[in-house]
């Protein structure tokens, strides 16, 4: 009996110790699993000891342009690993190892993987954007995020916005300017990150960081493919959005045999991080006189292959950039002589010109031009060509939205000179809207309860009017497709398809012009007076701050360039 419970008690001991050994084997291989698994923290935690302070955990909403920063384990020193955004896979800008106490199965010290990267647009505009990671054999799915090229507007007034002045810019030939009559600035643009290109008839500068900093002069030299040239006169710049090109247009000097009889037009394209340029377009217009008239065209195509002497350049966050060409042909009955470009008086000069095509155009990312709109003048008519595209009657005067599907253009001028502007479907080439002459009643919504600041009518009269001091804009698209309008001394939003209002910025009251105490030119922006003579809006950043301009042809003082901002 003993010698069977002795058996029993050893068979039992054995048992249990297999079961043992077979459940630390079975443990043990569940740690190392666990281990070689890779994982994403989305929470809090401390970087100190890489000298990136506190990690606030996956951030789910992000800004082209933007860093995103991924923490864990991600197994990067093996092969395979990928981190894919959209349908995108993406190299870290930087990465760093991290220390995070003992790991439990090692006993040694655990490094977590930090990865930082830039957010493009490449990898997908949307609400729900994946977000995977690929590593040690492994498909680990994080949580979706959204990517935006702008930040959203609150689509009513925000009362936090704060205007300050950025730099005052005056250039060093400002008599050349007083003396003819000129704009000290005649082409601005804005990046997503809030440099503000801008430019004249001899320089183009970019404002950045609070400093001027100088890129082109008249007198520069250039040379490409064994070819010099030097810039004598720039009709025009606009910068990228994201900053990686700037495309320009100026008349320029070529020791070639047709430079005698002809003036020569380059738009080029400068590669901003090596500063080499590019030209998309070379063309030669005759000074004349000529014997046979030249036929006008062909005006579509390939950029390289039209005659082209672009002005007024704009651009959208696809890469389009947008031109008046004012190519003028030859002709028995004109020269070209006058030099209508010479003194950089814009397309406002020569008006009436039949000979100039003046019609306004898109050259997009693959090198294709396509007239948008044509130039039909209110004393002589139409064009004697036939360009395509709507007709305006005066198309320096135009505005296209971030995302290149709109356009705002002057559409008719009535014998009173009063103005009548349209807003154009650039995607399915229709009118959307047209407002009527000088002002027009639109809804509005009042989020102002003061009885001194506030509007509480139901209706507001927008005037769209033309700039008084040159040919440029003094309307804006935000990202979110309304229209920005100073009016009165404050700034309207205004929806074109739905023919409603609100105060963008200033006092509600300011749209009719009547608040004494909004008088400065810094500070909140309920006390400001945007309708200071010469007032410009250049654009938004990414953030939605709005870049504008003070007085263009104040040339004792120069320019003053602002930014108005949430303080959100």
């Amino acid at each position: 009996m003993l010698f069977i419970h002795n058996f029993l008690y050893r068979t039992s001991l054995l048992v249990l110790l297999v079961a043992l050994l077979f459940s630390c084997k079975k443990t043990e291989e569940y740690a190392k699993e666990v281990n070689d698994y890779p994982y994403l923290i989305t929470g809090e935690i401390q970087l100190e000891s890489i000298g990136k302070g506190l990690y606030k955990g996956l951030q789910r909403s992000y800004l082209v342009g933007d860093t995103l920063t991924l923490v864990g384990k991600f197994f990067v020193d093996k092969p395979g690993t990928q981190i894919r955004v959209g349908s995108q896979t993406i190299q870290p800008l930087e990465k760093y190892l991290l220390p995070h106490g003992i790991n439990s199965y090692t006993k040694q010290t655990e490094y977590l993987d930090v990865l930082r990267f830039v957010i493009t647009k490449e990898m997908g505009l949307g609400a729900h954007i994946p977000l995977s990671i690929i590593a040690n054999g492994q498909t680990l799915q994080a949580p979706d995020i959204s990517i935006r090229q702008f930040s959203g507007s609150m689509h009513r007034t925000d009362t936090t916005l704060y205007v300050e002045q950025l730099v005052n810019w005056k250039p060093n030939n400002a008599d050349f300017y007083r003396n003819n009559g000129l704009p000290m600035i005649n082409n601005y643009s804005v990046t997503a990150d809030g440099a503000i290109y801008f430019g004249n008839q001899t320089e183009i500068d970019v404002c950045k960081g609070g400093k001027i900093i100088n890129l082109i002069n008249a007198g520069d030299k250039f040379q490409e493919n064994g070819l010099l040239f030097s810039i004598k006169m720039i009709a025009g710049n606009v910068v990228a959005y994201d900053e990686s090109t700037l495309t320009f247009s100026a008349e320029v000097t070529e020791d070639v045999p047709e430079a005698a009889t002809s003036y020569i037009f380059r738009l080029c394209k400068m590669d901003l991080a090596t500063r080499k340029v590019t030209t998309l377009n070379r063309t030669l217009v005759t000074k004349g006189p000529v014997t046979v008239n030249e036929n006008g065209g062909p005006f579509e195509g390939a950029v390289g292959n039209l005659k082209i002497v672009a002005t007024v350049l704009k651009t959208d966050v696809n890469g389009a950039v947008y031109f008046v060409n004012n190519y003028s042909t030859a002709g028995t009955d004109h020269v070209n002589e006058f030099n209508w470009y010479k003194k950089g008086l814009g397309p406002s000069s020569y008006l009436g010109q039949s000979s100039v095509y003046s019609n306004l155009c898109r050259v997009d990312v693959g090198g294709t031009v396509k007239s948008l709109f044509k130039q039909e003048d209110l004393w002589i008519g139409p064009s004697p060509y036939n360009i395509p595209g709507f007709s305006l009657q005066m198309t320096f005067d135009y505005v296209i939205s971030p995302d290149g599907k709109w356009a705002f253009c002057n559409n008719q001028i009535n014998l009173s000179m009063q103005y009548s502007f349209a807003s154009y479907d650039l995607e399915h080439d229709e009118i959307q809207t047209i407002t009527g002459f000088f002002s027009q009643p639109y809804h509005f919504f009042s989020y102002d309860t003061s009885a001194v600041t506030g509007i509480h009518e139901p209706a507001l009269f927008v005037y769209f009017g033309l700039a008084n001091t040159n040919y440029l804009s003094n309307f804006l698209y935000t990202p979110d497709g309304d229209l920005l309008v100073i009016n009165g001394n404050s700034i309207a939003a205004v929806d074109l398809a739905n023919k409603t209002t609100y105060c963008y910025a200033g006092t509600e009251m300011g749209l009719l012009g009547g608040v004494p105490s909004q008088d400065k030119i810094t500070g909140p922006a309920k006390d400001i007076y945007f309708s200071e003579p010469g007032t410009r809006m250049i654009g938004q950043d990414k953030q939605g701050s709005l870049f504008y301009t003070g007085q263009l042809d104040g040339y004792a003082n120069g320019v003053n360039f602002y930014r108005l901002y949430s303080r959100k």
